[in-house]
């Protein structure tokens, strides 16, 4: 956790939409999860097994007076086409760690999603941004009831057209809250083979993912007290970037930059934050490399939010919904 320009504390929350057309590589993504993502679906695998001899128990006991206490088990991996109950009574058993749904075809969620409020998550997707709490009270004891704070990541994949049915609503604040990644177009080039990683790169992957492990976990997967990161020496890089494209957005009166810019700034910072755990002295050319990293993602992760959905900003001159922009 760190405190951004506002004073307010924040964890790097981010969910990633990567697009691009249909066989343009987007399975890339499948290293992330064979490579990154080992050692936490092991520790998923064993919370399962736990998981499912409570439910056994529970079945063989269910008219006993004393019924099986809930393992209330630890997942970090959770799959996207999940009930909003379920996904609560996840968050509630993750004793505020992060948890990460990785899904390759964005339809998958587009269709989950059509399964009524149950299933509709668009609002708890924004509130997983901000680390809010969320809740619903049901009379039905049989499901979640109460509140749970949220942290929630997503990396998802899709095709430009994917991406605009799902994403329709360009002002609802989810889309400000998303880090969109377009892939260069890989259509009509000759295939390009995978290549394996070699002895260096997987001793920096195992270095990564050693020193990630360290800061989550402790002597039988006890989960670690918080970290806590001092980044105020970002903060005159990042509000110097702030300004300068609240001038560009205020000489073209352009809202949508003005709106995005914001968030494209709290992205680059969460990133940031991210990149500070992985060095191991963070000395003066150590942050240097990291401020010219945010700033390069502030601006990339700004213009790519643009060239979605400026065109489909509707605001008058004083800001106000209504009329669309050129």
């Amino acid at each position: 956790r760190a405190c951004y320009l506002d004073g307010e504390e924040h964890s790097p929350s981010a969910t990633s939409v990567i697009y691009a057309p249909q066989s343009s590589g987007k399975s890339f993504v499948r290293r992330i999860d064979r490579t990154l993502l080992t050692r936490l679906r092991d520790r998923d695998k064993a919370a399962q097994v736990k998981e499912q001899l409570y439910k056994k128990e529970l079945a063989v006991k269910k008219n006993a007076k004393e019924l099986p206490e809930d393992p209330q088990v630890l997942f970090r991996i959770i799959e996207a086409v999940i009930s909003v109950p379920q996904l609560c009574s996840r968050q509630m058993a993750a004793q505020g760690l992060h948890q990460l749904t990785l899904l390759e075809e964005l339809d998958t969620l587009s269709k989950s999603n059509k399964g009524g409020s149950w299933a509709d998550k668009s609002d708890l997707y924004r509130v997983a941004y901000d680390n809010g709490y969320y809740g619903q009270d049901y009379k039905n004891a049989a499901t979640f009831s109460g509140s749970v704070r949220l942290y929630y990541n997503l990396l998802i994949c899709g095709t430009p057209n994917q991406v605009t049915r799902f994403f329709s609503d360009a002002e609802n604040g989810l889309v400000s809250r998303i880090c969109f990644c377009p892939i260069k177009n890989q259509q009509f080039t000759d295939l390009q083979p995978w290549k394996p990683f070699n002895d260096k790169q997987q001793a920096v992957i195992k270095k990564i993912s050693d020193r990630l492990d360290a800061l989550t976990y402790g002597e039988g997967d006890v989960v670690n007290e918080v970290t806590y990161t001092d980044m105020s020496w970002l903060f005159p890089s990042l509000r110097q970037w702030l300004r300068e494209k609240l001038k560009e957005a205020e000489k073209s009166i352009n809202v949508a930059m003005d709106t995005f810019r914001k968030r494209a700034a709290v992205n680059a910072f969460r990133y940031a934050l991210i990149c500070t755990q992985l060095y191991a002295r963070l000395d003066k050319n150590a942050r240097q490399t990291i401020t010219d990293f945010a700033l390069w993602f502030a601006e990339r992760d700004l213009q790519n939010r643009l060239a979605l959905f400026e065109d489909k900003f509707e605001y008058s001159e004083n800001g106000s919904s209504g009329v669309k922009q050129r």
